[in-house]
């Protein structure tokens, strides 16, 4: 091949390489957004932008396989609530109920993307510090449907562009939403809060020397795997009838009750 047909042949050479490195691109994710200040810059700029957004995606679904798990034990640890119930809690125990006051969860699906939220979060926070890259906080909205836990992204993560010399020629945009199975039935928490509800009915007005053995036989009629703990006035001087208070570990839900 003579000289001149070669050095025709570089610039379609170099063509066909930028078409290519944009069809990948654009392949990686559709909701992607590619924004560059002038063209002819390198694709190898461009291939490291995507790398470290696809990096950040892998890291942002992982977090939320782990994050989804973890906001189902702390839902569970919380007694169904988020942050607080209008009974109170004690050393982490909420009170379903305080005498005749009842504080039992509803809210749980909206409890769960509470703390689902936070837990993210604290995942995104520990991502390796980069300033060529944004990952939005706070940034999802939660569905569940159909055996999937859905979060979608209500802003997208940012890789910006930079050329060799290390100057901002553009950026990289993607919207991290995700999909997740997602089995987990919180109307369990109704046939434990009915159980609660049942023992308070059986074991309300009965003495402090009483309250243990009643608890007792309500758990045993009931077949019931559950730990419990009554408190006492000189163990705990800093709670109030401190002596009618039992704290539970029901099916890996904690709760307290309070009786009169």
């Amino acid at each position: 091949m003579n000289k001149k047909a070669m050095m025709l042949l570089y610039p379609l050479l170099a063509a066909i390489l930028i078409a290519l490195s944009t069809f990948y691109f654009l392949s990686i994710q559709k909701s992607s957004e590619i924004t560059v200040n002038y063209i002819g810059e390198s694709s190898l700029d461009l291939l490291k932008a995507s790398k470290k957004a696809e990096n950040a995606l892998f890291y942002i679904d992982q977090s939320a396989k782990f994050a989804v798990g973890q906001s189902i034990n702390d839902l569970a640890q919380n007694g169904g609530y988020y942050k607080q119930s209008n009974c109170g809690q004690y050393i982490g125990y909420y009170f379903w109920q305080k005498e005749d006051k009842e504080c039992y969860p509803a809210e749980l699906n909206k409890n769960f993307k509470l703390i689902l939220n936070e837990n993210i979060d604290k995942y995104l926070e520990a991502y390796p510090e980069d300033i060529d890259l944004e990952i939005p906080e706070d940034n999802y909205e939660f569905t569940i449907y159909d055996n999937k836990l859905i979060g979608t992204a209500f802003s997208n993560i940012i890789v910006f562009i930079r050329n060799e010399q290390g100057t901002a020629i553009g950026k990289y945009s993607v919207k991290p939403s995700f999909s997740l199975g997602f089995d987990h039935d919180f109307r369990g928490y109704n046939k434990t809060t009915e159980q609660a509800k049942g023992l308070f009915i059986f074991c309300d007005g009965k003495e402090e020397n009483e309250l243990n053995d009643c608890v007792n036989k309500f758990i045993d009629n009931n077949n019931l795997n559950w730990k419990f703990n009554q408190l006492g006035k000189k163990e705990y001087p800093d709670v109030p009838n401190a002596e009618k208070v039992v704290l539970f570990d029901a099916d890996n839900v904690r709760f307290g009750l309070q009786f009169s």
